[in-house]
This record gives structure tokens, C-alpha cells and sequence, in this order.
């Protein structure tokens, strides 16, 4: 049982033009090798399909997040139009689902939870702000958009 204070990371830049298929499973296999739980990984341009299914096998056992250095130019949430987004913890969402009557008054069980946040609005992987922060699928996020006729 691991704490966060246990967690080990690992930052890639790589320098190659098209990263393949071939350098995500090695980078695999040294993660596996060295312990690593999250990666961040810088690119100039896009993997390819086949390295993008190897990205998802290992996202299945620890965080994986690439960036083309294009979108590291700026920090996307500085930027004055964009909105502020935070994750809803557990509790907030039970609150939630249970306000919109998605689930029973008593059920608390975790599968009925995650049943019912499909019913929410779904924000793509490829949004900035959600790459930013970290956030993942299936990940309930308070959005809060200032109106300015509102006040």
C-alpha cells in the first residue's frame, strides 16, 4: 500500500521526429523495470496509431501523459477565457448523482455511483485544460464559467 510520498515519476523529451511504436515499449519496459507509477511525455509531433494503442496498455497500470511541445509554448490555464475546473471529490459526486435522483437515497455503492456520472456530460481526452491538470476518464469536474450579464 503506497503512499503518495512513494510515488516515482519519470519525464521523457524526446527528440524524434515520429515517436513509434517501437520507443513506447521500450520506454515500457524501463518503467516496469525501474519502478516508475506516472510518466509525462514530450514529442514534437503526434505517435503514430500503433504507439498511441501501446500508450492505453500502459495507462492501464499507471499515469501516462504525453504533450507535443507546440502546446507547452503556453500555460493554457493562465489564459484569461479560460474557465476554472476542479475534480469533484468522491463525496461531492455521491452528492451530485444523488441530487439529480441517478441513483437511490441508500446506494452508495461505488458501481451505481459510476453508472450514473455516465449520464453527465463528457469533456474529450484531448482537452488542454483536462491534460493540464491530469484529469482522466471518468473524472466528475465542477466547470465554472463566468457570465458576465450575471454579475
Amino acid at each position: 500500500n503506497k503512499n503518495n510520498n512513494d510515488k516515482k515519476g519519470l519525464v521523457v523529451i524526446s527528440t524524434t521526429i515520429k515517436t513509434g511504436v517501437g520507443q513506447i515499449t521500450g520506454l515500457q519496459a524501463s518503467l516496469e523495470a525501474d519502478h516508475v507509477d506516472h510518466v509525462i511525455f514530450v514529442c514534437p509531433d503526434s505517435p503514430t496509431s500503433s504507439a498511441m494503442r501501446a500508450i492505453q496498455v500502459i495507462r492501464q497500470t499507471r499515469g501516462f501523459e504525453y504533450f507535443l511541445f507546440k502546446f507547452l509554448m503556453f500555460n493554457v490555464v493562465r489564459h484569461h477565457r479560460t474557465p476554472q475546473t476542479r475534480r469533484l471529490t468522491p463525496s461531492q459526486t455521491l452528492e451530485l448523482v444523488k441530487a439529480y435522483r441517478l441513483i437511490g437515497e441508500g446506494d452508495c455503492r461505488p458501481e451505481a455511483v459510476e453508472r450514473a456520472v455516465d449520464h453527465f456530460g463528457k469533456i474529450p481526452e484531448s482537452d488542454a485544460v483536462c491534460r493540464y491538470y491530469g484529469f482522466g476518464v471518468g473524472d466528475l469536474l465542477h466547470v465554472l464559467i463566468p457570465n458576465p450579464m450575471s454579475g
